[in-house]
């Protein structure tokens, strides 16, 4: 990787490109120089997204004939011309040029799997107490089941939480909370956030396997946080098939 980035560090520029991460916009940064370009973008939504990348230069070189250096595994992602269409929090690596040559090649990421399908269940969250809300929902009748929640702030702006970074610090899943009961028996969510992280997280992600859920029976699912001042919880759930 750095072998690659090495020339545009030295010769070319970078730029960063599209939305607000916290706002689950897709965004990305690319680098330019004369032979070419490479950009990382990085789908951020529970969809998949047709996300378009722009030129960098005033040397307008046409973005074509580019290919996908890196990819999460999961959905395959599908280059055409500067669009490239990822799957739901997914991320890749696209060059242009002369770094869309195959030896440029950075492989998949195979312990980050992305689903190939994801489809939103309804579900009206209420006030379950200080900073919790929950919700009775219909189990997915195929596929995983995913819980997303993102915390924001009194400025409607994503709030991250910093229970303070190693080594003393707590982990950010003694900060968010996701637990989910079904027939009055608590069901097992895997996550991945519960880490020391020095930055702090706005957001947690959870998921239940379809083995763990019994077919016809509501799952009540809870989202809390353990911030001390008041803040506003977003909740939803989705079934997934990878």
């Amino acid at each position: 990787m750095q072998a690659i980035y090495a020339p545009l560090q030295a010769m070319g520029r970078t730029k960063t490109f599209g939305g607000i991460p916290g706002e689950v916009q897709p965004y990305g940064f690319g680098s330019v120089d004369a032979v070419g370009s490479m950009y990382t973008v990085m789908n951020p939504a529970q969809s998949v997204q047709q996300i378009k990348l722009p030129l960098l230069s005033q040397v307008r070189q046409p973005l074509t004939s580019g290919r996908i250096l890196f990819r999460d595994a999961g959905f395959l992602p599908v280059l055409n011309g500067n669009e490239i269409k990822l799957g739901p929090g997914q991320l890749a690596v696209v060059g242009f040029g002369s770094y869309a040559d195959a030896r440029q090649d950075l492989g998949v990421q195979e312990d980050v799997r992305i689903p190939v399908d994801v489809a939103p269940i309804p579900a009206s969250f209420h006030p379950a107490g200080h900073n919790t809300i929950e919700a009775t929902v219909q189990p997915p009748t195929k596929g995983d089941f995913r819980i997303v929640m993102r915390q924001i702030g009194k400025d409607g702006h994503a709030l991250g939480s910093w229970p303070g970074g190693p080594p003393n610090g707590k982990s950010v899943g003694k900060v968010f909370i996701l637990s989910a009961q079904q027939n009055s028996k608590e069901v097992p969510i895997e996550i991945q956030y519960d880490k020391l992280i020095w930055s702090g997280l706005s957001w947690a992600v959870g998921e239940i396997r379809h083995h763990d859920l019994a077919p016809t029976m509501p799952v009540t699912i809870r989202c809390s946080s353990q911030e001390k001042d008041s803040v506003a919880l977003e909740c939803g759930v989705f079934s997934i098939t990878y």
